[in-house]
């Protein structure tokens, strides 16, 4: 079970540790933007869950507990004893159970366009980058997908950027892309009065999992705050400042 894993140290003694949970069709390498100005005060740790990058990939839906059980290793095997988590979408489902069962490790953690629980609307979402995925492959399902993680505003100005990331998704493999949504489709997290001090942010243009959702994340912690921000689905990588303006401060704050 091969895990692949990157960290960058910073020149500070005893500086604090982040882990940077990926998206659920991306890799460690969408945190390029911000890992330079993150290591200026932190330890970063950023990895490929199962079924991304270059970790290994099993003919199995990835489900909720074996991404937990697969970051709990990579904690273990660098011998880590307290960090915060940033988690964005299936990233940010990650965190929240990672923190739930491990929280004393965790000192703080953002979420960042993710969801604790499937409901019909968003399981009818999914549905439709499953069926894309199996009748079109990557490009269909990228084309599909496209409108519900990016926000209109980044769609209108990066037409280029997404023509490449549609050329990067066309060199994944059909059936792992299944078994990640496939994953995405299980296990709800069962939050309540949950200790874990939490930033939750929203994408003020997402679609996928708005508001509604990111609030009830917000109320099953006791020590929480919600922001909104720039952005669709995917806030943090379209709008890294939001590092700069949002999570640098609030991390500083909780040390």
């Amino acid at each position: 079970m091969n895990i692949h894993f990157e960290t960058t140290l910073t020149k500070k003694e005893d500086a604090p540790w982040v882990i940077l949970i990926n998206g659920l069709f991306a890799n460690l390498n969408s945190w390029d933007q911000i890992v330079d100005e993150l290591s200026l005060e932190f330890n970063i740790l950023r990895y490929d869950c199962r079924g991304q990058g270059q970790s290994f990939k099993p003919d199995c839906p990835y489900l909720l507990a074996d991404h937990v059980d697969d970051l709990a290793r990579i904690v273990n095997k660098l011998d880590l004893e307290k960090f915060f988590l940033v988690g964005i979408s299936n990233g940010g489902r990650i965190a929240m159970q990672y923190s739930k069962k491990f929280q004393q490790k965790v000192i703080a953690q953002v979420i960042a366009d993710s969801y604790d629980k499937i409901d019909i609307e968003l399981e009818e979402k999914l549905k439709t980058w499953k069926q894309a995925n199996l009748l079109g492959g990557n490009e269909l399902r990228f084309e599909v997908t496209t409108p519900w993680i990016f926000g209109k505003t980044f769609i209108a100005k990066n037409q280029a950027l997404l023509t490449y990331f549609k050329e990067m998704a066309k060199k994944n493999d059909v059936k792992v892309v299944d078994n990640l949504i496939s994953g995405a489709l299980k296990t709800n997290i069962l939050l309540d009065k949950e200790k874990t001090r939490s930033l939750v942010l929203v994408g003020i243009e997402d679609i996928l999992t708005p508001m509604e959702i990111q609030q009830r994340i917000q109320s099953g912690y006791v020590n929480s705050q919600l922001k909104k921000v720039p952005g669709g689905h995917a806030s943090l990588l379209e709008n890294p400042q939001i590092f700069t303006n949002e999570i640098i401060p609030f991390f500083k704050d909780c040390i």
